[in-house]
């Protein structure tokens, strides 16, 4: 059992932690295309009315996804934003996601979610191109709605982690009944065969090819000793009965030879002769 449960876990941990990465990348895609749509909006922002299209465009995504938008220019001055900015425990990732992007370097990686976090994914988009980098769009987006798939998947994994576990314990029960029922089959028959009862014999027809072969040869030791216990009665019986008429005719002659018999030893050998012949008689 304890076997069985490692290797369920050691199957399921991969399959919860692959899905974990893989919707943490998904993600990260989602994002992505959202920080480049506000990159090529800020780059293309060149009169006060473009400006304004970006910062609405920003606010309406903030109050739609609970997400938090900030454009700088190459100096880090904020050029336009939305929403609260990223959480304390972001901060430092955020700092890191901003000077990448203003080396034109955009987020590759984020922190695989999982369900306790993080709470708040950061990235970041370069405004512009290679040498032309101009500002960097930062994006704080929250990770509910990937938590909650990964919280969903992971409790199916669970699930059938623990399904397929409880299938392969009754399977392995089932199992055991099967090898060990001819096994206690053939106990009880030796200890009734040990007990004198040569009529016992194993039917059970269940268990493994070698536990049924042992089977057909216990049963073959039984007739064997059953056969050669019943010869051996068979030939005390006949003996008996060949030896009680001579034994009978002894007795009654000794008993006939004791009053012609004088006292002394010859009287006492007589009396040990029958008695020993009466005795052979009984038997």
């Amino acid at each position: 059992m304890v076997l069985m449960g490692a290797a369920m876990l050691l199957l399921s941990l991969p399959l919860a932690d692959s899905y974990a990465n893989g919707r943490t990348e998904r993600l990260l895609l989602q994002r992505r295309s959202e920080a480049v749509r506000f990159a090529d909006l800020a780059d293309r922002a060149r009169t006060r009315a473009d400006r304004v299209e970006l910062s609405d465009e920003i606010h309406r995504y903030a109050e739609l996804y609970g997400a938090a938008v900030v454009v700088v220019d190459t100096t880090g001055r904020t050029v336009a934003r939305s929403g609260t900015g990223p959480t304390a425990s972001a901060a430092s990732a955020a700092g890191d996601a901003l000077r990448r992007a203003l080396t034109g370097r955009s987020t590759e990686q984020l922190p695989t979610v999982r369900p306790w976090g993080p709470d708040t994914v950061v990235l970041a988009e370069p405004v512009g191109q290679d040498e032309r980098v101009s500002g960097a769009v930062l994006l704080a987006a929250p990770t509910d709605a990937a938590r909650r798939d990964v919280s969903v998947r992971w409790s199916l994994i669970a699930a059938g982690a623990l399904a397929a576990f409880s299938a392969a314990a009754l399977a392995a029960v089932a199992i055991a009944r099967w090898l060990m029922r001819p096994v206690r089959d053939l106990d009880r028959a030796v200890e009734c065969l040990a007990a004198g009862s040569l009529h016992i014999r194993v039917v059970a027809e269940s268990g493994p090819p070698e536990l049924r072969r042992l089977r057909q040869h216990f049963n073959a030791m039984a007739e064997a000793v059953a056969d050669s216990v019943g010869r051996q009665r068979d030939f005390v019986a006949d003996a008996s009965h060949q030896l009680r008429n001579p034994l009978a005719t002894l007795v009654l002659r000794l008993e006939n030879v004791e009053p012609h018999l004088d006292p002394g030893p010859g009287r006492e050998e007589h009396a040990r002769a029958l008695e020993e012949a009466e005795r052979l008689e009984e038997l």
